[in-house]
Protein backbone atom coordinates (compact mmCIF):
# COMPACT_ATOMS: atom_id res chain seq x y z
CA UNK A 1 0.00 0.00 0.00
CA UNK A 2 2.82 2.57 0.69
CA UNK A 3 4.78 1.63 -2.37
CA UNK A 4 1.32 2.18 -4.64
CA UNK A 5 0.78 5.47 -2.07
CA UNK A 6 4.76 6.41 -3.03
CA UNK A 7 4.67 5.64 -6.84
CA UNK A 8 0.64 8.16 -6.78
CA UNK A 9 2.84 10.73 -5.59
CA UNK A 10 5.61 10.47 -7.89
CA UNK A 11 3.41 10.36 -10.40
CA UNK A 12 1.77 13.67 -9.47
CA UNK A 13 4.82 15.45 -8.28
CA UNK A 14 6.08 14.11 -12.58
CA UNK A 15 2.37 15.62 -13.69
CA UNK A 16 2.54 18.85 -11.33
CA UNK A 17 6.07 19.52 -13.00
CA UNK A 18 5.07 18.55 -16.11
CA UNK A 19 2.02 21.03 -15.70
CA UNK A 20 3.87 23.39 -14.09
CA UNK A 21 6.19 23.59 -17.10
CA UNK A 22 3.79 23.60 -19.96
CA UNK A 23 2.13 26.62 -18.34
CA UNK A 24 5.37 28.66 -18.38
CA UNK A 25 6.02 27.79 -21.75
CA UNK A 26 2.14 28.70 -22.44
CA UNK A 27 3.21 32.25 -20.81
CA UNK A 28 6.35 32.41 -22.48
CA UNK A 29 4.46 32.05 -26.12
CA UNK A 30 1.75 34.39 -25.02
CA UNK A 31 4.05 37.05 -23.84
CA UNK A 32 5.98 36.76 -27.01
CA UNK A 33 2.43 36.55 -29.14
CA UNK A 34 1.57 39.79 -27.16
CA UNK A 35 4.84 41.57 -28.14
CA UNK A 36 4.22 40.84 -31.82
CA UNK A 37 0.34 41.67 -31.25
CA UNK A 38 1.73 44.64 -30.06
CA UNK A 39 3.87 45.57 -32.48
CA UNK A 40 1.60 45.09 -35.22
CA UNK A 41 -0.84 47.38 -33.69
CA UNK A 42 2.04 49.95 -33.26
CA UNK A 43 2.64 49.88 -37.22
CA UNK A 44 -1.44 50.19 -38.01
CA UNK A 45 -1.16 53.19 -35.87
CA UNK A 46 1.85 54.41 -37.44
CA UNK A 47 0.14 54.39 -40.72
CA UNK A 48 -3.22 55.88 -39.89
CA UNK A 49 -1.45 58.60 -38.31
CA UNK A 50 0.78 58.82 -41.56
CA UNK A 51 -2.37 58.45 -43.58
CA UNK A 52 -3.69 61.05 -41.42
CA UNK A 53 -0.94 63.54 -41.80
CA UNK A 54 -0.67 63.04 -45.57
CA UNK A 55 -4.58 63.80 -46.10
CA UNK A 56 -3.57 66.78 -43.83
CA UNK A 57 -0.75 67.84 -46.01
CA UNK A 58 -2.96 67.23 -49.17
CA UNK A 59 -6.20 69.75 -48.08
CA UNK A 60 -3.64 72.40 -46.74
CA UNK A 61 -1.96 72.84 -49.46
CA UNK A 62 -4.55 72.81 -51.85
CA UNK A 63 -6.25 75.19 -49.67
CA UNK A 64 -2.92 77.08 -49.86
CA UNK A 65 -3.18 76.99 -53.81
CA UNK A 66 -7.03 77.97 -53.45
CA UNK A 67 -6.36 80.90 -51.14
CA UNK A 68 -2.95 82.06 -53.24
CA UNK A 69 -4.92 82.01 -56.73
CA UNK A 70 -7.77 84.17 -54.73
CA UNK A 71 -4.95 86.58 -53.54
CA UNK A 72 -3.40 87.22 -56.60
CA UNK A 73 -6.97 87.13 -58.86
CA UNK A 74 -7.96 90.00 -55.89
CA UNK A 75 -4.42 92.07 -56.87
CA UNK A 76 -4.85 91.47 -60.27
CA UNK A 77 -8.69 92.81 -60.33
CA UNK A 78 -6.74 95.98 -58.73
CA UNK A 79 -4.24 96.76 -61.27
CA UNK A 80 -6.11 96.10 -64.11
CA UNK A 81 -9.15 98.39 -62.20
CA UNK A 82 -6.89 100.92 -61.80
CA UNK A 83 -4.94 100.45 -65.31
CA UNK A 84 -8.26 101.02 -67.58
CA UNK A 85 -9.29 103.85 -64.85
CA UNK A 86 -6.61 105.79 -65.94
CA UNK A 87 -7.14 104.62 -69.63
CA UNK A 88 -10.53 106.03 -69.88
CA UNK A 89 -9.91 109.32 -67.91
CA UNK A 90 -7.08 110.40 -70.35
CA UNK A 91 -8.66 108.83 -73.09
CA UNK A 92 -9.11 112.12 -75.63
CA UNK A 93 -12.06 110.34 -78.12
CA UNK A 94 -15.08 107.74 -77.63
CA UNK A 95 -13.35 105.61 -79.56
CA UNK A 96 -10.18 105.00 -77.43
CA UNK A 97 -12.77 104.90 -74.39
CA UNK A 98 -14.61 102.15 -76.23
CA UNK A 99 -11.27 100.23 -77.23
CA UNK A 100 -10.55 100.74 -74.05
CA UNK A 101 -14.12 99.46 -72.74
CA UNK A 102 -13.61 95.99 -75.22
CA UNK A 103 -9.64 95.44 -74.07
CA UNK A 104 -11.11 95.23 -70.44
CA UNK A 105 -14.33 93.25 -71.45
CA UNK A 106 -11.36 90.08 -72.99
CA UNK A 107 -8.92 91.14 -70.21
CA UNK A 108 -11.70 90.52 -67.39
CA UNK A 109 -13.05 87.52 -69.24
CA UNK A 110 -9.63 85.85 -69.88
CA UNK A 111 -8.37 86.51 -66.29
CA UNK A 112 -11.55 84.80 -64.99
CA UNK A 113 -11.01 82.64 -67.12
CA UNK A 114 -7.32 81.56 -65.95
CA UNK A 115 -8.33 81.99 -62.44
CA UNK A 116 -11.56 79.53 -62.59
CA UNK A 117 -9.02 76.89 -64.74
CA UNK A 118 -6.34 77.25 -62.17
CA UNK A 119 -9.32 76.32 -58.71
CA UNK A 120 -10.60 73.29 -60.83
CA UNK A 121 -6.93 72.28 -61.68
CA UNK A 122 -6.38 72.69 -58.10
CA UNK A 123 -9.18 70.54 -57.67
CA UNK A 124 -8.56 67.75 -59.71
CA UNK A 125 -5.35 67.28 -58.65
CA UNK A 126 -5.86 66.69 -55.07
CA UNK A 127 -9.23 64.50 -56.22
CA UNK A 128 -6.15 62.50 -58.21
CA UNK A 129 -4.11 62.20 -55.15
CA UNK A 130 -6.73 61.33 -52.81
CA UNK A 131 -8.10 58.49 -55.51
CA UNK A 132 -4.57 57.14 -56.17
CA UNK A 133 -3.80 56.99 -51.61
CA UNK A 134 -6.91 55.25 -51.42
CA UNK A 135 -6.23 52.90 -53.91
CA UNK A 136 -3.14 52.49 -52.48
CA UNK A 137 -4.37 51.53 -49.09
CA UNK A 138 -6.70 48.79 -50.73
CA UNK A 139 -4.24 47.31 -52.34
CA UNK A 140 -2.30 47.02 -48.79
Amino acid sequence: MITMALVLTVVAVILSAVTARSLMVGRHRLRHLEAQLAAVRSRIRKSDQDAIEADNKRRALEQSVEGGATAVEVIHRAISETTFSVIDRLATSERIRAGSQQAREVHDETARGVYRTIRVANKQIHSLAEALRNSSNKND
